[in-house]
């Protein structure tokens, strides 16, 4: 999902105002400039809440416990260490938000 939301927000912007001028017209509409800024930055904002809200479990896999001589240690909580937790969170849905829908996505924008 990233990829796609990464080709949206910087690659198109880009590759439009490097090989189209600002002041040149697009010709299906004459009053708009090549590059959708509302667009870009819909999508900017919608991949940077989706980033977000989809790392929040992340946060509360891991606790930092400082021992007797000063060191901090890093341990899992018993989130992580649920057997159902790791096999919806870190197996199923991470397969289908890094590897399903981007490939579905390139799969969709490619064949049109």
């Amino acid at each position: 999902m990233s990829t796609f939301f990464r080709y949206i927000v910087i690659c198109y912007p880009y590759y439009a105002c490097k090989h189209e001028s600002l002041r040149t017209n697009n010709l299906r509409w004459p009053n708009r400039s090549p590059v959708d800024v509302k667009r870009v930055v819909a999508y900017g904002i919608s991949a940077f809440l989706f980033a977000c809200l989809y790392s929040v479990p992340h946060f509360f896999e891991y606790e930092v416990k400082i021992n007797e001589e000063g060191h901090e240690s890093i341990f899992w909580t018993d989130l992580r260490k649920d057997p159902k937790y790791t096999l919806a969170y870190t197996i199923y849905v991470d397969l289908i938000v890094r590897y399903l829908i981007p490939v579905a996505a390139l799969t969709y924008t490619n064949g049109r």
